[in-house]
């Protein structure tokens, strides 16, 4: 291939490097020389490591930082051990690494940093800094000078290059093996030397950026000089130098004399307007249109100093003018790289609206085959071509724009315009109509002209300036290209040797990082696809990754993905020189199929005559998709036959007829079979008529179907840069699951179809086992050890996967693996997760059936009591409210009271209020309030002969009538006091009345009228007889009260009975057996606090049960530090999962975290009063119980004339006055 750069011997500041062949590689030497847009040669740096000098080679291809093994040993390091990883190198040599270099001192420039070095054989460098290296320090390569920036306390750093430090300092310290500029021209005269040095192995290493003066061709030198990075290098010898040296300065005074003949088409600014070509741009709109005007963007004042310039110099042109106006269409500035900033119209509002031209654009692939046979190229570029076309006078107001110095308009084309393209191609197709596809090719304002030779070249280039010289367009001078050997076009260098990669794309493509989410990998896609043509096997390789950005997939990078993002940068990197395709050429093409994808190359015979091998024209790849996925092997190779005809018919369809290579021996006689498909008939007539002739189908062995390295890959070993290349490192999980399918009974069951070549499911690769599930690739999790557990752990208890439900956790798992029976090991594994069961709520009905309390005989036998408290303050002092109702007629009473009432004075309310009014209950039903539960009011009730009736633990739906009751009353209340909230106490009495003469839905009478045998006589009484109120007689009153008893007991039975079987159908009968271990939700416990409210467990336990109470009670056998009553509803309970004997990994962690429980609900009896502190109000008791050896601190209200208070503070008045 011949380079381009021109290299002016004389005017080198630059040494002659005497090169010298590179162990292990090869035995040609490598050198090193640069084109003009020069890239180093080598990413290496001097650095110190542990006081030693190293040479550090920086690979972000590299997944590890490694140290010379034959360095350490040298420098006698200790290393340490650690978990084995094997590497492949680029030579494909594997080797396992298990030695670490730790806690290392490296100086590196103005960077110190303490790292570890994995150990590896590595040769010609000493340490190997990777991706990990770069991340951490937030650094990255200057390609263009070599050096290395670093992020270094907020400020920018550079580090230079090994060889920019040996180039700035030669002249103190100059290597042995530099000569001086003055020495190599000597050299170059005396044939001895070259002889003893040998003569290819002289070069120039060229580092300026402005290299004029010398072409040379790779074919003098005998071997190649690409590089995965880098385009070939120009090397300069004894046998070249002269002929190099005079084609130069042919070349150099052809383009002088031509720029000097055309140099009014070379214009140093921006042309005015344009003359009258028969072509303007015209804006047609949709119908109904109405004027699109947008108010301005607000810009910086730096813009808009931009703005006032860049305004000026198109008024300056005469570009634009001051408009009028009904449209108006914002600017904005867009940062360019050099951070200058460029000028734009947003003209989105008016391209909505506008009548869109279907001219189309060239194919740019079509395009290129056209460069068949060309050597010589020159690129002609538009000097703001868009500006070169005149806007129809009809249309020019559209194009208003609006700005803070007023409102514009454009009197050229402007850019922004959705149809501007389609003109420009429209203007350039109607200049060069003659010469298109003959030595020209126009892809908008890119003008490309090709020749044969340089004197067909400088003919061809003429006619095309005369053209633009005649049509009134100029080009800018800094943006062509002339007289090139190769070029770049549209985002592809071309050459006489064929169609390669811009590099700056490939590095794009290199510098990508590893995507994040989903939008990134659309990204990498979108830019390596790109050059799908020249990667082969690019669907096969890109699957995975196509699987990350469909919809509604959830987003996991695993080793698979991470192989393919690298697999996909090194196809990039080593892509073949396509060649340019020749219709006089007969086309070959080998396809093949996997289980995943179809793939196929096109090759043809080089098009010089000279014999050589068929080389590569282009690549295809494509997904198998839907039911293409189910085909069997022989169809889907036909499938690769059909779909690479019909996406190179065009190429195929030549007058030669194509030769197809297959794998599948049985497809070479599909023309001559009589006996086909309906599916192969079809196909095979689809293909007859896109080629204009049947295709010849031959069979070649599938380890023959290949393309040579040769003819498809750049070699590996051609640069030092990829000495060592580290290839995706042999995952831990991945080898033991590779391992684990060498004895799988699946797998080698699998692996003996595919050998026998019957159809399977499932397909090999790497090593590994996968197969389609519902368009999803799934990798074979062998049985092996406990490989599916670790699986199903890293997908469920992991903090990033949450803890989710066993069936988002078997989608999670299932888009990347799978086995038989997948779905019961999920859900096992996550029913039995202790994590899961104390930290989720029942996602079902409540435990327990309802279990109504015992109804009362008569009135006032059972009561049940609750509070209201933190009301507003009245003036009495009242802040509470104590209801007490009667469980048999439903009869209340509303006692006023305080928040801060003792449990003496609730006792004294309740004396008072409802035992000297109606007789003393045998049962209350209570909410285990801390004023119910004191030894004092336990005492109170035992003295009259009462039995408290204590709901059970927690469970408070036992007194739920008092809980209706004190809704109502609250009704009332805020009804009543809207505007005077702290009277409330005064309406007590009528809300009592109002509640107790209503009739109620279970008794079907009023409270009062069940207490006091008939109904009262109410203010809005109005009619003569309605109450019940009438004199009867003894008799008649004890009868008549005996029916109301009656009935109302029956209709409590019934509302009871309705009630029960309501509640039950949204209850679940559960029940445990004695030695059980179940969970114990602490909404009502009272913990030791470390945890917030939100995030405290749900559950806590587990405990063993010790005795079932009743149907829906159990005791639990409670820690120590837990001092409450350990009887609890059914409802608050769930069965502790356990399933640690089947997922054994999981039982050294299930164990529940510790409890410490805070005093809970138990009675307590006092042993003595340690101590106080505070003053009253606020005075507190350190109080030691009886049976617990834990003091606690309580509030002094509690113990007012206890006798341990009395004697506590007795004994202390003595103490004091002793004192």
């Amino acid at each position: 291939m011949e380079f381009n750069t021109q290299l002016n011997v004389s005017e080198l500041n630059t040494y002659s490097v005497v090169a010298e062949p590179t162990v292990g590689w090869s035995s040609e030497p490598t050198f090193a020389a640069v084109k003009d847009d020069a890239v180093p040669l080598t990413t290496v740096y001097n650095a110190v490591l542990n006081k030693k000098n190293v040479r550090v080679l920086i690979d972000n291809g590299s997944s590890f930082n490694i140290v010379s093994e034959s360095f350490v040993r040298k420098n006698e390091w200790q290393t340490n051990a650690a978990a084995a990883v094997n590497v492949t190198l680029a030579d494909g040599r594997r080797h396992s690494g298990d030695r670490v270099l730790r806690n290392s001192k490296l100086k590196l420039g103005c960077v110190n940093d303490t790292l570890n070095l994995r150990v590896y054989p590595v040769q010609n460098y000493d340490v190997i800094l990777g991706v990990p290296w770069l991340i951490k320090m937030k650094a990255n390569i200057d390609f263009s000078s070599g050096d290395l920036v670093v992020l270094k306390n907020g400020r920018v750093k550079k580090i230079k290059s090994a060889t920019t430090v040996a180039k700035e300092s030669n002249a103190g310290r100059r290597p042995d093996w530099l000569l001086s500029k003055k020495s190599f021209k000597k050299l170059l005269k005396r044939t001895d030397e070259l002889e003893r040095h040998n003569t290819h192995s002289v070069c120039y290493m060229i580092e300026g950026e402005h290299i004029e003066g010398l072409l040379l061709a790779e074919k003098d030198l005998g071997f190649s000089m690409q590089t995965p990075n880098r385009p070939a290098g120009v090397a300069v010898t004894a046998d070249n130098y002269a002929t190099a040296t005079t084609a130069d300065n042919d070349v150099s005074k052809k383009i002088e004399r031509l720029l000097s003949d055309y140099a009014d088409l070379f214009p140093t600014s921006s042309p005015g307007l344009p003359p009258e070509r028969g072509i303007v741009h015209e804006i047609k709109l949709k119908q109904g249109t109405a004027p699109v005007h947008r108010t301005p963007y607000r810009m910086s004042v730096a813009q808009e100093d931009e703005l006032r310039k860049r305004l000026k110099e198109l008024l300056d042109l005469g570009l634009i003018r001051h408009s009028k106006s009904p449209w108006a269409s914002p600017v904005l500035f867009v940062p360019k790289k050099d951070g200058s900033l460029r000028f734009c119209v947003d003209y989105r509002g008016l391209n909505k609206v506008t009548v869109r031209d279907e001219h189309s654009l060239p194919i740019v692939e079509d395009q290129i085959r056209r460069l068949t046979g060309a050597k010589v190229f020159s690129k002609v570029d538009c000097f703001n071509g868009f500006y070169q076309i005149a806007m129809a006078a009809a249309d020019v107001e559209k194009t208003a724009f609006t700005t803070p110095y007023g409102l514009f308009e454009f009197l050229v084309m402007p850019f922004g315009l959705n149809n501007a393209p389609a003109t420009f191609s429209r203007l350039m197709m109607n200049i060069f109509q003659d010469y298109i596809n003959d030595f020209v090719l126009v892809y908008m304002d890119d003008i490309l002209i090709f020749s044969k030779d340089e004197a067909e070249h400088e003919t061809h280039l003429k006619l095309v300036l005369d053209r633009l010289r005649e049509k009134g367009l100029v080009a800018k001078k800094s943006k062509c290209s002339f007289f090139k050997t190769d070029i770049d076009y549209l985002g592809f260098v071309v050459s006489a040797d064929g169609v390669k990669m811009a590099a700056d794309k490939v590095q794009a493509v290199l510098e990508w990082p590893t995507p994040s989410n989903a939008s990134e990998v659309r990204g990498f896609l979108g830019l390596s696809g790109f050059y799908r043509n020249f990667i082969r096997n690019y669907a096969h390789i890109v699957a995975p990754l196509n699987e990350l950005t469909k919809k509604n997939m959830v987003y996991i990078w695993t080793p698979l993905h991470a192989e393919r993002f690298d697999e996909l940068k090194r196809a990039v990197t080593t892509a073949p020189v396509l060649q340019v395709y020749d219709p006089t050429q007969q086309c070959v093409v080998c396809t093949d199929a996997s289980n995943i994808a179809v793939g196929a190359v096109l090759m043809q015979a080089a098009s010089d005559g000279s014999g050589a091998a068929p080389k590569p024209v282009a690549f295809f790849s494509r997904k198998l998709r839907g039911a293409e996925l189910n085909y069997d092997a022989r169809t889907k190779e036909f499938l690769a036959i059909k779909l690479t005809a019909h996406k190179w018919r065009h190429y195929l369809n030549n007058g030669e007829t194509p030769i197809f290579f297959t794998d599948h021996e049985s497809l070479q006689y599909l023309n001559t079979s009589t006996e086909l498909s309906p599916k192969f008939m079809r196909w095979f007539s689809s293909i007859t008529s896109w080629l204009g002739g049947p295709p010849t189908i031959r069979y070649k062995p599938g380890k023959l179907n290949v393309v040579a390295d040769a003819l498809s890959r750049r070699p590996d070993h051609s640069h030092c840069l990829y000495a060592l290349s580290l290839v995706v490192p042999a995952d831990e999980l991945m080898q033991q699951i590779r391992d684990g399918l060498k004895v799988d009974e699946l797998a080698l069951a699998e692996a003996e179809k595919i050998a026998n070549k019957i159809d399977s499911k499932y397909f090999w690769e790497n090593e590994l086992l996968y197969r389609f599930v519902n368009n999803r690739l799934q990798l074979y999790v062998p049985k092996v050890g406990n490989l599916r557990e670790l699986i199903i752990s890293e997908m469920h208890d992991l903090p990033i996967v949450g803890h989710q439900g066993w069936n988002r956790t078997l989608r999670r798992i299932i888009d990347q693996f799978g086995w038989p029976g997948i779905s019961k090991d999920v859900q096992a594994y996550v029913e039995g997760c202790s994590q899961c069961g104390r930290s989720k709520p029942r996602s079902r009905f409540p435990a327990g059936l309802l279990q109504p309390l015992e109804l009362p005989n008569e009135p006032w036998e059972s009561v049940s009591m609750d509070f209201i408290v933190k009301l507003p303050k009245t003036k009495e002092g009242f802040d509470a409210v104590m209801v007490v109702v009667d469980r048999f007629s439903k009869y209340v009473e509303f006692i006023p009271t305080f928040t801060t009432a003792t449990a003496e004075e609730t006792a004294f309310l309740f004396f008072k209020e409802i035992l000297c009014r109606y007789g003393c209950p045998a049962s209350i039903v209570s909410d285990r309030d801390s004023k119910f539960i004191s030894s004092f009011w336990q005492s109170l009730w035992s003295s009259v002969g009462t039995r408290l009736k204590m709901s059970t633990s927690y469970h408070p739906q036992t007194d739920g009538q008092t809980e209706r009751v004190n809704r109502v009353l609250e009704e009332m209340l805020r009804s009543f006091c809207v505007l005077e909230p702290e009277t409330w106490v005064n309406f007590l009495p009528q809300a009592r009345f109002a509640y107790n003469t209503a009739v109620t839905n279970s008794t079907k009478m009023s409270p009062f009228e069940v207490v006091h045998g008939h109904s009262p006589r109410l203010p809005t009484s109005y009619v003569a007889g309605t109450s019940s109120a009438v004199p009867v007689s003894v008799e008649r009153f004890r009868e008549r009260h005996e029916q109301t008893i009656s009935q109302v007991t029956k209709f409590l039975t019934i509302a009871q009975d309705k009630q029960t079987l309501y509640a039950n159908k949204k209850r679940v009968d559960v029940s445990f057996d004695v030695g059980d271990e179940v969970l114990l939700n602490s909404r009502n416990l009272s913990l030791d606090g470390t945890n917030p409210p939100k995030l405290k467990p749900l559950f806590v336990g587990p405990f063993k049960i010790l005795k079932k109470i009743g149907p829906v009670a159990y005791t639990l056998d409670m820690p120590s530090s837990f001092q409450g009553h350990t009887t609890f509803h059914v409802s608050v309970l769930k069965k502790a999962p356990n399933t640690d004997a089947r997922f054994p990994l999981r039982a050294a962690t299930s164990k529940p975290p510790p409890l410490y429980f805070q005093r809970g609900d138990a009675f307590y009896e006092v042993e003595k009063i340690i101590s106080h502190r505070g003053k009253p109000p606020n005075r507190t008791l350190r109080v030691k119980w009886k049976g617990y050896s834990t003091p606690t601190w309580e509030p002094e209200a509690n113990f007012l004339n206890n006798e341990f208070y009395i004697k506590y503070f007795a004994e202390l008045t003595q103490r004091r006055g002793r004192r």
